[in-house]
């Protein structure tokens, strides 16, 4: 446990940027800890309460074959992990506990599987923590829950998972003084019918509202619990923040619409919000915390229009609306043609290395702001690699479409609107079209395509103030119009409007929308306040094994279905085929939707009953083992057009040379101290890559990152960049320079080498050196901005996206 460095600091409260670690347990149950961030801030209420420290994610690994599959736990696994769960991991004197669980996201799903465990800890005999009045202490792990919400008042232990997860989101705390905040619940807005009487349903479902004062303490451009971009100043707060509201013992989830209307410092939530109940038995005090998951979004623009990306869903049920497939085949050749671009403009390749961020953004950018040639060996195959991805997200059907564009969906505060009717406001405020089109992914019937006319209700703008960014839907008619659309709701969902004339105009509404399955007995489930502590526990983490380990995902499954069948309706050409295949894919379609919300449910997922075709797999979904048909619809052109460029797309090195401008006089004098350290790097760099693919990871394996940045400061006298080596005078600027030379001769000699036998290697001298080399480059180009002059960076690329701005700061600050 060495390994575990700065933990338990004695008299210092915990702070959001101590390492991360995840431990792992093997199936011979061996426990390891793996730094996996470094000094990164914690992005959950959980982590910022408690402390990165003394949260604890643990990856239970499964058996991998020798043919790199996983392989089914045995009992005797099975029971040790559970045996584990229960005693506890012990780190040190420290013991942490299991405390929640819930899906990965699709960048942890590499290091942490399927789903992510939490543990955190309970208790410490450690001396360090004993004196440390800090150190936070629980009798149980259920009192560590309570410490957030009155978790045990949920009806189901399905419930009581999915409540769980809403302090282990991704948020931004906001800082208010509950003293004299004031949470008030209002009862929802209930659907009625002709006659004005009750019906199922809530229009109001997952929406409540925020005091203007409130609003203004949330900054603007929020995405996944972080700030995304610089304040928009045209923007005094946002006028949508999807939240968790934690307060003495309740937690709510949904949006909060800012509200001039409310008396300052309020917060009213509708009761549809409220997902965890008070418990005024209850004597322990509970925290109250206002937490931003995203905020109102202004959409993105591509050469000052509002664009956003189709998929292959949406073109799908398009097409079965009408749109004729060449309108969609006209955007993907028009968008190939268009990717070629990046290689001729500084300007577009800039925008692309913004748009398609990875772990060469910075340094692409300075080469970019250095007016670095775009065919340079290294900067052209980074900007190929981003073309390939672009084509990867074409075959898809991820394609922009002007006049298009996603905005955060709410109710109507005045119920004036009428049901044909919704208010959309950007930039300029209310926005008049009188047709356009809404949905929401992922739904898969085509009636979940909503024709609405948007109109300037002044009414709402009068309630609205400043607000901007979002679409407000009509509380009136018999069923939830967010509902109708792919069974959506206003908790946070955002919704793709089309303003796009010709699209629009070759679009027929459908005649109707997706149907609910009839009313089912609610299955009687087991309540947690039934269960004894020990008994919940167990339960608890038995559900968590179900599933990391669950072998198929009951959503995938029938989401493939659907796409199978709606594909072979697209690719048949007999209409009793087509009608077949149809029908098949929207009895599939309600059977997705209960899919997506059984694990809030608890509910079982049926299956259509009757004789059902059995469907075909296109081409285009690529699954092993399955047999598959050449689709000649839509998809599988799209698909088909978009690969045939892909194999298109290799870089060539027929002109591969080295550039005369990064050489510097006296720069042989470093060459072979550099040649030494190249040669070093090599077998390091390829044994951190076949440790990478190795199971038994420890802390002590270092990074790309950390090798890349042990042979900078070597380059620049100890600091990490040829910033802070100037700036505190480390080493002559002129010796840096000609080191950072001899690095690129040496690497692009080598790679010259070896052209006919394997692609040229180039990482280590932009990750070492790079910094230096744009430098030099930008210092002998006449008339351009100073490479290392932030404003002239700014000016230069002023008028591109406002990322910008937050990466120029991280960049160069």
């Amino acid at each position: 446990m060495d390994g575990l460095k700065g933990w338990s600091t004695p008299g210092v409260p915990p702070k959001p940027d101590t390492s991360n670690y995840l431990c792992r347990v093997k199936p011979t149950g061996q426990i390891t800890f793996e730094l996996v961030e470094e000094k990164k801030q914690a992005n959950s209420l959980v982590q910022r309460t408690l402390g990165v420290d003394n949260v604890l994610k643990v990856a239970f690994d499964a058996e991998v074959g020798e043919d790199g599959k996983s392989v089914p736990l045995t009992q005797a696994q099975y029971s040790m992990y559970c045996r584990i769960a229960k005693n506890g991991i012990f780190v040190g004197c420290r013991r942490y506990q299991y405390f929640a669980h819930k899906a990965s996201d699709k960048f942890e799903k590499k290091m942490e599987g399927s789903v992510k465990c939490f543990f955190v800890c309970t208790d410490s005999r450690g001396e360090v923590d004993l004196r440390n009045p800090y150190f936070r202490r629980f009798n149980s792990i259920a009192e560590a829950r309570t410490l957030f919400m009155h978790i045990h008042q949920t009806e189901s232990i399905a419930k009581y998972i999915a409540r769980m997860q809403l302090i282990l989101s991704k948020t931004m705390t906001i800082d208010l003084d509950w003293t004299k905040v004031v949470v008030r619940e209002k009862m929802d807005l209930q659907c009625k019918d002709g006659f004005d009487q009750d019906l199922d349903g809530i229009s109001t479902d997952g929406t409540g509202f925020i005091s203007t004062n409130l609003a203004r303490m949330i900054p603007t451009s929020i995405l996944n619990g972080r700030q995304k971009t610089e304040h928009d100043r045209n923007e005094d707060y946002p006028s949508l923040s999807q939240v968790r509201v934690l307060y003495e013992g309740a937690a709510y989830k949904g949006t909060l619409l800012a509200s001039e209307a409310l008396p300052p410092n309020t917060i009213k939530p509708y009761k549809s919000m409220k997902k965890v109940g008070r418990d005024d038995e209850i004597v322990i005090p509970s925290m109250n915390s206002l937490e931003v998951v995203s905020t109102s979004q202004k959409p993105r623009k591509l050469q000052g229009v509002y664009t956003a990306k189709l998929s292959r869903d949406l073109i799908i049920l398009l097409t079965t609306c009408g749109v004729p497939g060449s309108f969609f085949i006209d955007l993907v050749k028009a968008a190939i043609e268009n990717n070629h671009v990046i290689f001729s403009d500084h300007n577009v390749a800039m925008n692309e290395v913004l748009e398609w961020e990875t772990e060469k953004t910075e340094i692409l950018l300075m080469m970019i702001n250095a007016r670095i040639p775009l065919n340079e060996p290294f900067l052209h195959k980074s900007l190929l690699d981003i073309v390939k991805r672009k084509l990867e997200d074409f075959t898809t059907g991820k394609v922009n479409l002007p006049e298009s564009f996603y905005l955060m969906g709410t109710a109507d505060p005045t119920g004036t609107l009428k049901r044909n009717q919704v208010a959309i406001v950007l930039s300029d405020g209310l926005v008049y079209c009188p047709k356009l089109l809404v949905y929401r992914a992922p739904g898969k019937h085509p009636g979940d395509i909503h024709v609405f006319e948007a109109t300037c209700n002044f009414v709402l703008q009068k309630v609205i103030g400043s607000g901007k960014y979002v679409i407000y839907f009509s509380t009136q008619g018999p069923r939830p119009i967010a509902e109708e659309i792919g069974k959506g709701d206003l908790d946070g969902d955002r919704y793709w409007v089309c303003k796009n004339t010709q699209l629009v105009s070759l679009f027929k509404e459908y005649p109707s929308r997706w149907a609910k399955p009839p009313s089912t007995t609610v299955p009687k489930m087991l309540k947690p306040a039934d269960l004894s502590p020990d008994e919940l526990e167990e339960v608890l983490f038995k559900e968590y094994m179900k599933a990391r380990f669950s072998s198929t995902s009951l959503v995938g499954k029938i989401a493939n279905l659907w796409l199978k069948h709606m594909d072979q309706f697209l690719h048949s050409e007999t209409a009793d085929k087509k009608a077949l295949h149809f029908d098949a894919a929207m009895k599939f379609t309600p059977v997705y939707y209960d899919a997506l919300d059984a694990s809030k449910t608890g509910y079982t997922v049926d299956f259509p009953k009757g004789n059902l075709p059995s469907p075909k797999t296109p081409h285009y979904m690529n699954i092993p083992g399955e047999k598959m048909y050449h689709s000649k619809s839509i998809p599988g052109q799209i698909f088909d057009l978009a690969k045939s460029e892909e194999l298109r797309s290799y870089p060539s090195y027929e002109n591969f040379k080295l550039d005369e401008t990064f050489v510097v006089e006296n720069y042989k004098n470093h060459f072979q101290v550099w040649a030494n350290h190249f040669r070093s790097y090599k077998p390091e760099m390829s044994k951190m890559v076949s440790a990478s693919h190795l199971e038994n990871q420890g802390t002590d394996r270092p990074s790309s990152d950390q090798i890349y940045l042990k042979y900078r400061k070597i380059l620049y006298g100890g600091a990490s960049s040829y910033k802070d080596c100037r700036r505190l005078g480390l080493k002559d600027p002129q010796q840096v320079l000609e080191e950072a030379s001899a690095i690129y001769a040496v690497v692009y000699a080598s790679a010259v080498e070896k052209l006919d036998k394997e692609a040229p290697r180039l990482s280590f001298v932009w990750n070492v050196a790079g910094e230096a080399l744009c430098s030099l480059y930008a210092e002998k180009q006449p008339g351009k901005p100073s490479f290392m002059s932030t404003e002239g960076l700014k000016e230069y690329h002023r008028k591109s996206k406002k990322k910008e701005a937050s990466l120029v700061k991280k960049l160069f600050s």
